[in-house]
């Protein structure tokens, strides 16, 4: 819905395809009847122009669905050239309809459609504070923190954070991995120590106390933020099943997977 917040998440998006794949922005127009329609039509020119004047490498498509679900849903289905689809879906947190990151249920609906449909999601977020921040940051002492997951998603989240440092913007910076640990499971940072290297992506590995104030203290000065997404009862939950609404967002840029 705004325009500043749409470029900062379709920035990032193609920071996130690291100059391997494709962006498409979808706009969702929610609403039925002729003069809607021919708004729509008005929307995708504007969009166009905006990423154009933007120079971002990106395609675009405006959807008239009845509801943000449903336009959702089908573009998730039918987005794509033959066999070639795209995954992930990307969504700004603010775009959800949840500026003020109350209406948990709404973006649980749309979030778990599109796992439904095999779709990683992804939920972008950097406010104006972050995104003049992040400007102010020299590219070789940003660092991009992974906290890292047990199962595919602790890989899917390193590999998004290994695509970025392909781009200009963070082909300086330090990727870091960090591993929750209990007292009980010392090997787990080895086991994803060898698995990075298996995968040849370069990342320093720091294990901390599975603990919330553990991670908080070691993400604090991070410029780029990768945090596991879960969605239980359509509800958002980010680490230590905290929900979306009450997590910390203050780093330029969080990635929730």
């Amino acid at each position: 819905r705004d325009p500043s917040a749409r470029l900062r998440t379709l920035q990032v998006s193609s920071w996130l395809e690291g100059g391997a794949g494709f962006v498409t922005a979808v706009r969702v127009i929610e609403g039925t009847g002729p003069v809607l329609r021919r708004r729509t039509r008005q929307l995708a020119s504007s969009l166009e122009r905006e990423i154009a004047d933007a120079g971002l490498r990106v395609f675009t498509r405006t959807v008239l669905a009845a509801d943000l679900p449903a336009g959702v849903q089908a573009v998730v289905q039918a987005h794509g050239l033959g066999s070639v689809r795209p995954n992930p879906v990307a969504f700004g947190l603010d775009d959800l309809g949840a500026a003020d990151r109350t209406d948990g249920r709404r973006i649980g609906e749309v979030l778990q459609e599109c796992a439904r449909f095999s779709m990683n999601v992804l939920v972008i977020h950097s406010n104006d504070q972050g995104w003049t921040q992040l400007d102010d940051i020299q590219a070789a002492r940003r660092r991009i923190c992974v906290l890292w997951s047990e199962d595919h998603l602790g890989q899917l989240m390193t590999l998004l954070a290994w695509l970025c440092t392909r781009s200009d913007e963070w082909d300086r910076s330090v990727l870091e991995v960090v591993v929750p640990m209990s007292a009980s499971e010392p090997e787990r940072e080895q086991g994803v120590r060898r698995l990075l290297e298996d995968a040849r992506i370069e990342a320093d590995v720091l294990a901390i106390d599975d603990t919330p104030g553990a991670m908080q203290a070691r993400l604090d000065d991070a410029t780029m933020v990768f945090l596991p997404l879960r969605i239980r009862r359509l509800e958002p939950l980010g680490p230590f099943d905290t929900p979306i609404a009450r997590l910390d967002l203050s780093h330029p840029v969080t990635v929730l997977v």
